[in-house]
């Protein structure tokens, strides 16, 4: 009998405590769902874009994108200059105007500063293919550590490119500024590819295959510019966003302004390297403020057609005496080799590589080309890496097939690669309501030698027609690309930035 009792008082208090449990884990429940329901909801998901629509194009407001970056605002009159700072980043707009200065580099926008009844308008596509990956790159989607650099010294063989009145040829002093910019690397331990180790002519679209082969690269390309004898200074080109016009071309865009590239795989990875690479050549101009031409936008075969992160350095005017004298010193070539550097390294520490310096480095220790040197041709050095698919058996120019021309169709506005598809004879026609041309402009003979996708800049006295003409674009005679083009009606896809809201901090660039 006791012991029937005991078991009967222990299975009674067994019960008690299980029933104690559980009002404790419905009160726990109880109380935390409490806690998320009163919880302040982060000024990230509560902010939302005010756009507007002009014409074909979507904007967003100036108090928006203040809002959103943590900059002061105020209303503007189009006569004003907007110039805000929130100690992290600084922003300069002018109405009108189709120039923006961020963390002190200078960027061509895709479209003018514009506005409404209501405030300023800054084009979407500018907010998500240029401030955002600038002044917030940790959120750059597929930024992975650096791996190499693939240095592409500009023309070569029987392209001169521009040339200096006193004879000195574009082609000699890429080759040599190349020379001494790898130097400048492998002395901090960067593995480096150049394209081309002789005074060889290797075809554009041969020069952005061989990039691709090799994972986790960057691309640099060299070149020296030329226009009219009154411009100077500075300029770095990388690929232009889908649905605007390259720099020289501005306007409504145009169906090729539409196809999709290889260049616009890593569009945020694009301006960073150009920003990181011209905020350090600039620093040569320290009181000449006109000398930084900016960063800009082009369809330029090796940065279109390459699938690495990459940019077209212009490091000066050779058409121009003052730019002349200084490239054709050897110091001076030195000095925007170790800008470059700089400007890789700072990239490379972005994306979570270790921070590097500039290695001293004594002049006679530094590569100098007598100009007008014709070497034995060997495309490719036994030192640089070999890529992890191996070399071509058959050739040693770095070939790979299929070609790069051959471009497949893309997916998600353009930002990841899609299983090729055949291209048709003719683009399909565009659909109902297309507000650009159904019919493709044809290419004409100008197109196939600058290479670009379209037609050539108009002619003026400050923009280096000649050089445009030339090296960047130049592709030889050769079938045109077999993409297969979209229907050109273009709708920018959402970025993240559209779907987040104002950062908690920022982390400037």
């Amino acid at each position: 009998m006791y012991t029937l009792r005991a078991q009967a008082g222990r299975l009674t208090r067994a019960a008690a405590v299980m029933r104690a449990c559980r009002a404790g884990v419905a009160v726990a429940l109880a109380l935390a769902a409490l806690v998320l329901i009163l919880a302040p909801v982060p000024a990230e998901a509560r902010f939302t874009w005010r756009t507007a629509r002009v014409g074909q194009h979507e904007y967003v407001t100036l108090q928006s994108f203040c809002e959103f970056y943590r900059l002061p605002y105020r209303r503007l009159t189009k006569e004003e200059t907007f110039s805000a700072r929130n100690g992290v980043i600084s922003v300069s707009l002018k109405h009108g105007s189709g120039i923006a200065v961020i963390n002190g580099v200078k960027y061509t926008l895709s479209y003018d500063i514009t506005s409404n009844e209501e405030d300023w308008l800054i084009s979407r596509i500018d907010i998500i293919k240029l401030f955002e990956p600038v002044i917030r790159p940790q959120n750059i989607q597929g930024f992975r550590p650096v791996q190499g650099v693939v240095i592409d010294p500009g023309h070569g063989g029987g392209d001169k490119g521009a040339t200096t009145r006193g004879g000195g040829t574009e082609k000699a002093y890429a080759f040599d500024t190349a020379l001494r910019l790898e130097q400048v690397l492998k002395k901090a331990g960067v593995k480096v590819v150049m394209t081309r180790r002789s005074d060889v002519f290797i075809e554009l679209h041969e020069r952005a295959e061989m990039a691709s082969q090799y994972k986790d690269y960057i691309f640099v390309s060299l070149h020296y510019n030329s226009a009219s004898t009154a411009a100077y200074g500075l300029e770095t080109y990388c690929c232009s966003p889908r649905g605007a016009t390259s720099t020289q071309e501005r306007g409504e865009p145009q169906y090729k302004d539409f196809m999709k590239q290889y260049g616009n795989m890593n569009d945020g990875l694009n301006i960073l390297l150009a920003h990181e690479i011209h905020r350090q050549i600039i620093q040569l101009y320290p009181n000449n403020p006109d000398a930084d031409r900016g960063v800009k936008r082009a369809r330029f075969a090796v940065l279109r057609l390459n699938h690495l992160p990459s940019v077209l350095v212009e490091l000066g005017f050779l058409s121009n005496r003052m730019d002349a004298s200084l490239v054709d010193s050897p110091v001076h070539r030195q000095r925007l080799a170790e800008r470059v550097a700089a400007g890789i390294f700072a990239y490379m520490a972005r994306s979570g590589g270790p921070t590097r310096r500039i290695p001293s480095m004594q002049m006679d220790q530094q590569p100098n080309l007598r100009f007008g040197e014709v070497r034995t041709p060997t495309v490719r050095n036994p030192d640089d890496p070999v890529p992890p698919g191996g070399l071509s058996p058959e050739t040693t120019t770095h070939k790979v097939s299929p070609s790069a021309r051959d471009i497949p169709a893309f997916t998600n506005g353009g930002n990841r690669p899609a299983t090729p598809t055949p291209a048709p004879a003719t683009p399909p026609p565009p659909g109902p309501g297309t507000p650009v041309s159904a019919t493709p402009p044809p290419p004409s003979a100008t197109d196939k030698e600058k290479g670009a996708a379209g037609s050539p800049p108009p002619r003026t006295v400050d923009v280096p027609t000649a050089k445009a003409e030339k090296e960047k674009g130049k592709s030889g005679a050769r079938k045109p690309s077999t993409t297969t083009p979209d229907t050109p009606v273009f709708i920018y896809p959402v970025a993240p930035i559209m779907e987040q809201n104002a950062p908690a901090r920022m982390g400037g660039g």
